[in-house]
């Protein structure tokens, strides 16, 4: 307190004050800034994600009708041999697909564009089932081929004799292949797209697919894919990185129950702002800084030393020293102007003390004056004249 008492502290103290609101508000633009930059990341990650489950759809969209083609044929149910040779013509024209094949009501694959040495039955597909139940595409979850031996998805499709359910068409996509409908979803470092099934099984990743295909995704993803959360949300993921993640449904209910997820490292998102915002608060110190300075020492220079020299003017003319002057040049300015007056006023006092002391020599020599003149009255009064002669006789 003893320093907010000097003139310097108190200027000192005025700055900071005058320096606060800008202080206050640099930190909420920059905090401003880095929530839009959030914001604006959530908006372009949510459509990136929409633009790769679209994509996505649309390839399984494109088997949807190559079987809803492939299930009007009329020998598709005749001889299996020439059905097998259909379907590997059109699996030759089609090299996204693994296998394509037709399942019988009891399982069996009687028909295959990828010829087996022994006999395969899928009875225990849940896609085939759901196929033949709900009598309409259905976009199976992950399955290791048992024809092909690759990792696929089987999309199946009804064939209908009459209002019943003949047989089952199944389209195997080759999951090597599912990641070129999102080549063009261009994605920064430390960045991962996963494409997920019903059971949360991988059946698309980007970075390195391969060792991933067929595993769980990861635990701290499986809580939001079941929500699927509309907004994207921050996890952190396996690797230890806290990623922003967006979330897609792969088409309508009708095309599959696939999902798109999508995760940008949060950091990279709220780096730029956090550049932003480290250059404006480093701005922010070195203008305080300056700005307290400044106070320090030109509040020194400029106005705490020329107080202290019109004091000590003052002190000393206080002491008699009235011929004491300020010695400093007379400006515009309200120092210069304390500075005019001491230094008249110590003018005026040392002329009145000039005219005391000559007033006061005139006095002493009107008193000697007269005490001279009063000490020759008395010699007179003492010694009367005496006469000029002695009086002659007569």
């Amino acid at each position: 307190m003893a320093r907010l008492n000097s003139l310097r502290g108190r200027l000192i103290l005025l700055v900071a004050l005058a320096i606060t609101p800008m202080a206050a508000m640099t930190v909420l633009t920059g905090l401003r800034e880095r929530e839009h930059a959030i914001e604006v990341a959530r908006e372009n990650l949510q459509r990136v994600a929409n633009l790769a489950a679209a994509n996505e759809a649309q390839s399984i969209e494109g088997a949807r009708q190559i079987l809803r083609d492939l299930s009007s044929v009329p020998d598709l149910l005749g001889d299996p041999n020439d059905c097998s040779v259909l379907l590997s013509d059109i699996l030759s024209k089609n090299t996204d697909y693994a296998n394509f094949g037709l399942i019988r009501l009891n399982g069996d694959v009687t028909c295959s564009a990828v010829s087996s040495g022994t006999p395969v039955n899928l009875a225990d597909r849940p896609h085939f089932r759901r196929a033949i139940t709900e009598r309409r595409f259905v976009a199976g979850n992950y399955v290791f081929g048992r024809v092909i031996g690759k990792h696929t998805v089987n999309l199946t499709y009804p064939v209908m004799h009459g209002d019943a359910v003949a047989a089952v068409l199944f389209a195997a996509l080759d999951l090597a292949e599912l990641d070129k409908f999102v080549l063009d979803v261009k994605l920064s470092p430390g960045s991962v797209l996963w494409t997920a099934d019903a059971n949360g099984t991988i059946i698309s990743r980007r970075p390195d697919p391969a060792p991933w295909f067929g595993k769980k995704v990861p635990a701290p993803l499986q809580a939001a894919l079941a929500q699927r959360p509309k907004v994207p949300v921050v996890l952190a993921d396996a690797d230890g990185v806290a990623r922003l993640y967006a979330f897609a449904r792969v088409g309508s209910h009708e095309i599959s129950d696939y999902t798109v997820m999508i995760g940008i490292p949060y950091q990279e998102i709220v780096a730029a702002a956090t550049r932003d915002q480290l250059i404006a608060i480093v701005g922010l110190v070195a203008t305080v800084t300056l700005a307290l300075l400044a106070a320090w020492f030109g509040g020194d220079v400029l106005i705490v030393r020329r107080v202290q020299a019109l004091a000590h003017t003052a002190n000393r003319i206080a002491s008699g020293s009235l011929e004491t002057r300020t010695g400093m040049r007379y400006e515009n300015e309200e120092i210069s102007d304390l500075a005019r007056s001491l230094d008249e006023m110590a003018q005026a006092l040392q002329k009145k003390d000039l005219e005391r002391d000559a007033a006061s020599a005139s006095l002493q020599a009107a008193d000697r004056r007269k005490d001279e003149f009063l000490a020759m009255l008395a010699h007179e009064l003492r010694n009367p004249l005496a006469p000029s002669a002695r009086a002659p006789r007569y």
